[in-house]
């Protein structure tokens, strides 16, 4: 599997260049273990729902997580966003055994 999108529907050249670096920016922090870098990527509204775990709200709680969560898991350093996905999917399992 290719580290491309695939973009479905019509995305003017520009939206895709900021999409991509928004992207960029979100595997270098994954990778990085920066939660300062990844908080700075969300909204102040940010919900994260991640199942068996109450719902964290607000760029504040979101930091406070993802810092519990880089401190204990560390992302493999990888060109594909695909597989930086994967290592997300494993980071959020582990935060069942963050408390």
């Amino acid at each position: 599997m290719s580290g491309e999108p695939e973009w479905i529907g019509e995305f003017a050249l520009e939206d895709r260049e900021s999409i991509d670096s928004l992207r960029a920016k979100q595997v270098f922090a994954i990778e990085n273990g920066d939660a300062t870098v990844y908080r700075d990527l969300c909204t102040d509204d940010i919900l994260l729902m991640l199942q068996g775990n109450d719902v964290v709200v607000g760029k504040s709680d979101f930091y406070k997580c993802e810092l519990k969560l880089f401190s204990k898991v560390k992302a493999v350093s990888s060109d594909s966003v695909f597989h930086v996905q994967q290592e997300r999917v494993i980071m959020q399992c582990a935060l069942l055994d963050l408390d």
